[in-house]
């Protein structure tokens, strides 16, 4: 499947949170990664499925394969990561290939994406939609959003462990 997002500037931390997991990521993408991430900001909430996560996770963060451009690269996640939200990792320097706008295309396997229940997507849509890019502008926001809680307002991990616990969400499969 192909998700489309906007590159956006990211708070300055990815080496930083990233520094613990460089031989995993090295080990995945067969080089060692560019220096930082880029910060991808999606159009719509994703979950990416992390019983297919490469290697084992350490409950904080999360990787998976991707493509971005037949370039090999690594979506990452963090707990409480919201669903619009993805780190990408390569061995090259993503911003080179993005698009008009700082629009970049990753193609995932569809069996790394699991369906958004439907209270998280309308969630998703009430609190999110048309301002996905303040996860990054808006430390006021995130605050907000803290604040009122609730399984709704949940991040990648514990929407997905959800999913998989109550095994009610049958996987879209997506030509």
């Amino acid at each position: 499947m192909r998700i489309l997002g906007k590159a956006v500037v990211g708070r300055g931390q990815a080496d930083r949170s990233l520094a613990s997991y460089r031989l995993k990521i090295e080990e995945a993408l067969g080089n060692a990664p560019h220096p930082g991430s880029l910060n991808l900001v999606l159009r719509q909430p994703i979950v990416l499925d992390p019983q297919r996560a490469i290697g084992a996770s350490d409950g904080k963060r999360w990787f998976w394969l991707a493509q971005c451009a037949a370039t090999p690269c690594l979506l990452t996640r963090w707990r409480g990561c919201p669903l619009h939200v993805v780190e990408v990792v390569a061995a090259v320097r993503l911003r080179d290939l993005e698009g008009e706008a700082g629009a970049l295309q990753i193609d995932v396997d569809n069996d790394l994406l699991l369906p958004v229940p439907l209270t998280n997507r309308l969630f998703w849509v009430l609190l999110w939609a048309g301002r996905q890019h303040w996860f990054y502008a808006s430390d006021r926001y995130l605050k907000f959003r803290q604040r009122l809680g609730g399984k709704h307002l949940e991040g990648q991990a514990a929407v997905a462990a959800r999913c998989r616990h109550t095994g009610s969400y049958v996987k879209e499969v997506k030509p």
